[in-house]
């Protein structure tokens, strides 16, 4: 099995994208059981090669939902907002769900609860009580 590369298809995009692909802005611009990955830069998509483009935002499988996703930053896009578990980027508890709180991080911090690829100094949601779900990986690529 060999992961697909990051492809720009354009912004906006004229169909629904595919896994590993951008330039989506919500996760309604991507396929059945993906979600719109938000990258200020060239960060790690989560099941895909290579490194796209800068700031383009690219359509991925979240392995689970206490995978950290990055969704959005400063309210924008609005449909992502409010956060969900260990969704980020939030710049305060009123980003995210109720129940959750805004970790802000200055650097590589660990966010309790959460597992993946931490992104550098982005803040993330999460659930200072502990009550992460227990919830089995979503589909796989094909």
């Amino acid at each position: 099995c060999r992961y697909p590369d990051l492809t720009m298809v354009g912004n906006p995009p004229s169909r629904k994208l595919r896994v590993c692909e951008g330039d989506c802005d919500v996760d309604s611009d991507c396929g059945p059981n993906l979600q719109c990955f938000q990258r200020p830069g060239t960060e790690t998509v989560s099941g895909c090669l290579g490194t796209g483009r800068s700031g383009m935002d690219y359509c991925a499988l979240r392995p689970t939902v206490n995978t950290l996703f990055l969704k959005g930053n400063n309210g924008s896009p609005r449909g992502n907002f409010p956060l969900g578990l260990c969704e980020g980027d939030c710049d305060g508890d009123d980003e995210c769900r109720d129940g959750l709180v805004c970790m802000n991080r200055s650097g590589d911090e660990v966010v309790p609860g959460c597992i993946g690829i931490r992104t550098y100094g982005e803040d993330y949601c999460y659930d200072a009580l502990g009550n992460v779900p227990t919830i089995p990986p979503g589909p796989q690529p094909t």
